[in-house]
C-alpha cells in the first residue's frame, strides 16, 4: 500500500478495517498517503476507518492475561478458552495484543497483532501536512451518527485545494 502504482485515478479510494494502523511510522504513513493522492481524481474522496486508542488497553499490565469470551471452533467444535495480553510501546505508539487460545484438548497457541495508535488530532495533522483536508468524520460507514460507545472513526477526506481553506465538520457532533 506504500508502493503500488496503478497508473489510473479513481473517484474513491477506501482503506477499511484499520488498514492505516499497520503503518507504524511517519515515513510509512506519508508514502501511503502519497500513493492515495496519485490514485485520486481531482475531486475524488479518500475514506478510511481506524480504531481510536483506548486508554484502558494502553495502560494494562503486559504480564497479565485478560479473559475474553470463550468460543467454539467451527471446524473442530471444541470450546476454546481465550485471553489477551497487551503491551503498549509509548514512544512508537504501538499496541501489541497477544491473543492466547487454549482448546479443551490439544496444544494452546497465541497470535500477535500490532496496531499503531493514532489519536484524532494527530491523524488530522498527518492528513493536513500530506495535502488532504477532512470533509467529514463519522463513527461508521453508514453515517448513523455518534454513539457513546463508538471506538472508531471513519474519515472522509479529499486532496486539499491549493487556494482557500475549508474547515472539516463532523457528520454529527458527539
Amino acid at each position: 500500500m506504500r508502493k503500488v502504482k496503478l497508473k489510473r485515478r479513481f473517484p474513491l479510494v477506501i482503506a477499511p478495517f484499520n488498514v492505516m494502523l499497520h503503518l507504524y511510522d511517519r515515513p510509512d504513513v506519508e508514502a501511503f498517503l502519497a500513493r492515495v493522492k496519485e490514485h485520486l481524481t481531482p475531486k475524488g474522496e479518500f475514506v478510511f476507518d481506524y480504531s481510536l486508542p483506548q486508554p484502558a488497553d494502553l495502560g494494562r499490565d503486559p504480564n497479565r492475561s485478560y479473559r475474553v469470551p470463550d468460543f467454539v471452533d467451527p471446524v473442530t467444535k471444541l470450546k476454546i478458552r481465550s485471553s489477551e495480553r497487551f503491551f503498549y510501546e509509548r514512544f512508537r505508539q504501538t499496541l501489541l495484543v497477544w491473543s492466547e487460545y487454549e482448546p479443551e484438548t490439544g496444544e494452546a497457541w497465541d497470535v500477535p497483532l500490532t496496531h499503531r495508535q493514532f489519536f484524532p488530532q494527530e491523524m488530522e495533522a498527518l492528513l493536513h501536512y500530506n495535502g488532504f483536508e477532512i470533509s467529514a468524520y463519522c463513527p461508521d460507514f453508514a453515517e448513523q451518527g455518534w454513539l457513546s460507545w463508538v471506538d472508531s472513526l471513519v474519515v472522509h477526506c479529499r486532496i486539499r485545494p491549493t487556494s482557500g481553506r475549508k474547515r472539516a465538520k463532523p457528520v454529527a457532533q458527539p
